[in-house]
């Protein structure tokens, strides 16, 4: 016959193996429906931009994030920025110091909005806002395999910023204040690289991987490369 305490020590070890399977049992579901909810929200370029030549409306924005991007994408394939528009001053190609935009970065903006960043550029005391309608677009490229001081084309991915009137989804205001402005963010991935395919994009809409960064640099319309040139200390 067994003893008291044998009988709870088999117990306890039952009680143990049976609430490590309900744990691990959870932690798979929650892990399964993860996986799910990220293939769900995977977003990819359009394969035709067919009839798409304008920026989104904040409306479209903040019921959508991939159609918005989508459209963002489109807009800009049909403008190539790379190639047709103005860098900001001291956008050229050089070594990034941020651990994010890849290891070669340049900078480039919409033509009718240069003149508002020289502009605030040279007016530290006042507080910038680039008109509506203003996109950032970032080419960000890897080291050559064979001179890592200089960079491999083409660009692995695009950053892009662009600024819509009224734009603020659910959840990115506090009162009368919302994160990051009126901006949309978004990264294309040109190239293959860790879990993004070419023609993937991500952190699109009010990314917090953007904005907790770009969160600092309010004072320069949460633009970090306009806000350092004029205010950092």
């Amino acid at each position: 016959m067994l003893g008291p305490s044998l009988v709870r020590g088999v117990l306890s070890y039952f009680d143990f193996r049976y609430i490590h399977a309900i744990v691990f049992a959870g932690a798979f579901l929650l892990f399964a429906v993860s996986s799910a909810s990220v293939k769900a929200q995977s977003c990819e370029i359009l394969d035709s931009c067919s009839g798409i030549d304008s920026l989104p409306t904040a409306t479209v924005c903040e019921a959508d994030d991939c159609a918005c991007a989508q459209q963002v994408e489109c807009y800009l394939r049909h403008k190539d920025p790379a190639a047709n528009w103005p860098k900001v001053p001291g956008g050229g190609i050089a070594l990034n110091y941020n651990f994010f935009h890849n290891r070669f970065i340049e900078t480039r903006i919409s033509p009718q909005s240069l003149k508002f960043w020289k502009r605030y550029s040279k007016r530290p005391n006042e507080e910038a806002d680039m008109p509506d309608g203003t996109v950032i677009f970032k080419s960000g490229y890897l080291p050559k395999d064979n001179n890592v001081a200089k960079p491999d084309k083409p660009a692995l991915s695009s950053y892009v910023f662009v600024k819509i009137d009224g734009y603020c989804p659910d959840g990115s205001s506090v009162g009368d204040f919302c994160l990051g402005g009126d901006w949309f963010s978004m990264e294309v991935a040109n190239g293959t690289y860790g879990i993004l395919s070419e023609g993937t994009i991500v952190d699109e809409g009010k990314s917090t991987k953007c904005f907790a960064c770009h969160a600092a640099a309010e004072k320069g319309d949460w633009l970090w490369q306009l806000y350092s040139k004029r205010r950092y200390p």
